[in-house]
Order: C-alpha cells, then sequence, then structure tokens
C-alpha cells in the first residue's frame, strides 16, 4: 500500500501501521519521520506493507519522483497541490508522475483518493473517493468524535487525534481497513487511542504553563490545518505562531500570499528570516512585507532574537506553536529550549 500526496502522508502511513497493528496484523512499513517508540522501519511478517510514497525525486542521477522505485499495489493519495518548486515547473508537471504512478498499477488496485483537491480528480482514474464532507464532528472533547459515511451509513467514531486534517487522514486508512474486510467494530476499537509522529503537533512541553507546540507544516494548505487543528484542541488559548520556513518552495515568494492568508487564524506570528531559496527565477520570501500584509507580527534573524521575542509574549492563555520543516535557529537545542521547556 502506498501513500501519498502533498501533504499528510507520513502520518497517514504512521495511522495505518497502528490500526493494521491493533487489528492484529504483524504489518511492515517504511515512514518518512521519526517514531516514539519504534524504528522508522519494519519488514513485518503480514501481508500488508506500508510505505510512505513521496512525489519528490531521490538523488541527483534519479530526477523522477521515487515512489517509481516502487512496487505499489494499493494506493491513498492524500493531497495533490503544488510543491517543491525546486524540481517541478507546475502542478501539470506534478499530476504528471502521479498519472505515471497510476498507470503502473494493476487494473484491480485500490485507489483510495481524496476528492477535495481538483488535481487528484484530474488523474481520471477509477476509485474510492472520500473528502472532507465524509465525516462529521460531532464533538472535540475530551475525545474527537464523528460520524463518517460507509456505504451510506453514519458510523460513529471516536479517537484522542484532534483537528479535521486528523479525521480526514484517519478516515483514509478506515476506508481501507473497511475495503480489505475488516469489521467495523475492530476498526472503531482499533482508531481510539492512536499517536503521531515526532514534529506532527507534538507537544514538547510547556514554560510558565504555556504549552510548546513543534509542527512540520511548511506548505500553507498545511499550515493552515495545524492552526485550525491546534485551536479545537486548545479553544481558550491564544496561538502565537513562530513560522520559520526551510524548504526551498516554502523560502521563495511563491506562496506568499497563500501564507498570508493561512496564518490569519494566529493571534501573534514570529516570522523567522528564511536563507536565501534555491527555486530558479524566484525571489526569497520577504517576510517585513508578510507583516505588512499580515497586519501584525514581527521578523527575527538570530536564535537571541528569537528567544527575546517569546519571552516578551508569555502570558498564561498562550500557547506557541512552532511551524517549521527546518532547525528553526536551533531552537529546541537552545538553552532556553532545554532548561525552559519541560514536560
Amino acid at each position: 500500500m502506498g501513500i501519498a500526496g502533498t501533504h499528510g502522508k507520513t502520518t497517514t502511513t504512521y495511522l495505518a501501521t497502528q490500526i493494521f497493528k491493533k487489528l492484529g496484523e504483524d504489518v511492515g512499513y517504511f515512514i518518512g519521520g521519526v517514531l516514539d517508540d519504534a524504528p522508522s522501519g519494519y519488514l513485518g511478517k503480514s501481508e500488508w506493507f506500508f510505505i510512505e510514497s513521496d512525489e519528490y525525486d531521490s538523488v541527483y542521477f534519479e530526477k523522477f519522483s521515487k515512489f517509481h522505485n516502487y512496487k505499489i499495489k494499493d494506493l491513498i493519495l492524500t493531497s495533490l497541490e503544488f510543491d517543491h518548486a525546486d524540481i517541478f515547473e507546475s502542478l501539470s508537471d506534478i499530476e504528471f508522475e502521479f498519472k505515471k504512478l497510476v498507470a503502473s498499477l494493476e487494473k484491480n488496485a485500490l485507489i483510495i483518493l481524496n476528492s477535495d483537491y481538483p488535481a487528484a480528480l484530474r488523474l481520471n482514474t477509477v476509485s474510492k473517493e472520500f473528502n472532507s464532507k465524509s465525516f462529521e464532528v460531532t464533538a472535540f472533547q475530551p475525545k474527537t468524535e464523528f460520524l463518517l459515511n460507509i456505504d451510506n451509513t453514519r458510523v460513529p467514531f471516536s479517537t484522542n487525534l484532534i483537528g479535521a486534517q486528523n479525521i480526514l487522514n484517519l478516515s483514509a486508512i478506515i476506508y481501507y481497513a473497511y475495503y480489505q474486510g475488516f469489521k467495523i467494530a475492530d476498526i472503531q476499537k482499533a482508531v481510539i487511542d492512536l499517536k503521531l509522529l515526532k514534529r506532527r503537533q507534538e507537544l514538547k512541553g510547556f514554560c510558565k504553563g504555556v504549552p510548546f507546540i513543534d509542527d512540520f507544516a511548511h506548505h500553507p494548505t498545511a499550515v493552515k490545518l495545524t492552526i485550525d487543528a491546534v485551536m479545537s484542541g486548545y479553544p481558550d488559548k491564544k496561538i502565537k505562531v513562530v513560522f520559520a520556513p526551510a524548504s526551498a518552495t516554502s523560502r521563495s515568494n511563491l506562496f506568499a500570499q497563500e501564507f498570508v492568508d493561512s496564518l490569519k487564524k494566529a493571534d501573534d506570528i514570529i516570522f523567522v528570516t528564511p536563507d536565501k531559496t534555491t527555486v530558479k527565477n524566484t525571489a526569497t520570501m520577504d517576510m517585513n512585507e508578510m507583516v505588512v500584509l499580515q497586519g501584525k507580527g514581527v521578523v527575527v534573524s538570530t536564535i537571541n532574537e528569537l528567544i527575546s521575542q517569546i519571552e516578551s509574549k508569555l502570558e498564561d492563555n498562550a500557547l506557541f506553536l512552532i511551524l517549521t520543516n527546518g532547525p528553526c535557529l536551533n531552537f529546541w537545542n537552545s538553552d532556553f529550549a532545554r532548561m525552559k521547556i519541560v514536560k
């Protein structure tokens, strides 16, 4: 089973391995993230092997999507948007790689596709579709309670995961397990208590009672969805975002306005000056301009400036959300983080 998409593939792969283990399967997996209590890869003994299937290339001498190196039988597509501008010139280029992938699958392959994304629908393949309208959240606390449409029946589920995006990713695996013949009652039990990878809404600790959460979000859609998820889990907190773009695409100005839009719900923002982008013919994102466009926030360029701003913004009802797929000025190794942020 290949799990692909612009965002959500790492988390969804990890959710799949946990759920199928709880269903009694010794599944194999390969995940491009750090697990708390297990290695990132395991061969397994059952018939299922879940592999995170990335559209990014592997190395300089293989300039094609790495998922072409895998022998994928079934496929989950979590999302399909433009990203990786350092290797793709357009969304059409990315779509071309996915069309090649779909064409390589066997005729009886099970494809579960998120139809929220027009680009996914343009793959023109026979698939099982799911989207943000497939479920309805009925309660957020203390567990997320939701109804999932399965064969025109609204089936109740309960999970410790928070946020619509996590429920959407979880839904894809519920559908896959159901289509593979597992009983709904067993799936309901399997999704109650799940873990997320490191740097996926990871609660790192508290400073003076203020939560600090680290997340890998680096695409505008992922940034927006992560903020929404944290807001649903911490409805009484002021969300203070540290935004430190690190990938070539996020450091460029290609998504500047989209990032402005995705950060709107943050109560305060600390923008970290990025390194120069490597995307050709594109300028690096101007963080001072982002502050103007956003109408709030400050810009920092050094770790001392970042810590000073964080300390000045600590208040009882605050929550700090660090959004970056990079080291964020090596913040988590700073004396402040190691000595003042505690579990």
